[in-house]
Formats: structure tokens, C-alpha cells, sequence
């Protein structure tokens, strides 16, 4: 590994081994959520930081062998993950920009294939009411064949209630959901220490066999 130091900033270049995520939760609000995962990282990293060792720029592809994975709002309990892997870019030269690319993740047996964009939301623009900060993202998701009944078990909290859970998860049983394909624009919002988010434009489509 490189590391090169210019006037104000440092760039990093080389491989990351043993890299465990929740070094970086305090650094920046964006990195906030790393602080509750367990997830350890290898593979290639490009980085330019601040003066103070803040990330301005960051460009990885990594992989994770196992670990776990959570949010109060996905899931009361860490999720157990394998086969982690991502291309990921950071920016904060305006508002914190995260592009994640390829990224591949196996849930309880279910094998998910998603892209991303996210984007922290100017103090003086979106932010609603109390809200101190707030994010919006697109999320692409794709699963391959999958049985039906290991979808119900990994259903997101923030989507319980939802026309699509109705559909996909009550009123559907036994039987295999073959590509599987999703996007949602979800909007992030933080007031004190709890967070919000609010699900627009949820579009999925798949094909099925023998569900009942």
C-alpha cells in the first residue's frame, strides 16, 4: 500500500486486507450506520483524505467472506451474510455522493444482485421538520430462482404493511419467484438519534412456477 501526501490532503492506493468497517463510523454521517455491521473487507482501494484523515474521495472493489449485517429498520436482528462483494465510489467534494456497483450479497440461501446511488440532502433544501440530515437513494435490486418461502423471513420492517408484501409474501405461497427484478427511490431522515424512510416508485416484476 501507497500513501502520498500533497498539500492539504493524502492519497491512498493498495489492497485492503482484514479491513473491518466500523473503523470508519465516526469519520462521517454518511459512515454512521458502518458502526452496527460486522463486516470485515478485503480487496483494492484508492483514497484521497483530508487533513484530517476524512475521506474526500474513495474508489474499492472488495469482498467479504462472511459476517453480519443490520438496521433497526430492516430487521430486529443482525442478518447473517456470505459472498459479499461490491464496487464502491465515494465523494464529498458537494454533498456525499456513493455509487455502489455489482454488488453481490447471500442472505439465508437467497443470493441478491443490486446496484446503488446515494446522496446526502443539502441542510437548506430537503430536509423536513426537525430532521438534522437526510439521504435519497435508487436501489436496483435483482434476485435469482429463489423458493418463496425464504422471501417472508428476510421481508424489510420498513415495508411491512406495503401493497407489494400484500402481493408477493401473503397472498402467494410454496412454488419458486424466478428473476426477480426491483427498484425504489428511498428517501433517509434522521431527527436525534432516530431515523425515518419513506419507500416512492416501488416497481418489481418476476416470473413465477407453481406458487399457490
Amino acid at each position: 500500500m501507497t500513501l502520498k501526501s500533497g498539500s492539504n490532503n493524502a492519497h491512498l492506493n493498495g489492497k485492503i486486507n482484514n479491513l473491518d468497517l466500523r473503523i470508519f463510523a465516526g469519520k462521517s454521517d454518511a459512515f454512521e450506520i458502518l458502526s452496527d455491521q460486522n463486516i470485515v473487507l478485503n480487496g483494492q482501494i484508492e483514497a484521497t483524505l483530508d487533513q484530517n484523515f476524512n475521506p474526500e474521495f474513495l474508489k474499492a472493489g472488495v469482498m467479504s467472506q462472511e459476517g453480519h449485517i443490520f438496521h433497526q429498520d430492516l430487521s430486529d436482528d443482525a442478518v447473517p451474510y456470505t459472498n459479499l462483494s461490491a464496487n464502491i465510489e465515494y465523494t464529498s467534494e458537494d454533498n456525499q455522493r456513493i455509487s455502489a456497483r455489482d454488488i453481490a450479497i447471500t442472505l439465508k440461501d437467497m443470493t441478491f444482485r443490486a446496484e446503488a446511488d446515494i446522496e446526502s440532502l443539502p441542510s437548506d433544501e430537503s430536509i423536513e421538520g426537525s430532521a438534522q440530515e437526510g439521504y435519497k437513494s435508487e436501489i436496483r435490486l435483482r434476485i435469482d430462482d429463489t423458493p418463496h418461502s425464504a422471501l417472508p423471513p428476510l421481508w424489510p420492517k420498513f415495508l411491512e404493511g406495503d401493497a407489494s408484501e400484500e402481493w408477493l409474501v401473503k397472498k402467494m405461497s410454496d412454488g419458486t419467484l424466478s428473476d426477480l427484478k426491483a427498484r425504489a427511490n428511498i428517501t433517509a431522515l434522521k431527527s436525534g438519534e432516530e431515523w425515518t424512510f419513506d419507500v416512492k416508485g416501488l416497481l418489481a416484476e418476476f416470473a413465477f412456477k407453481d406458487l399457490s
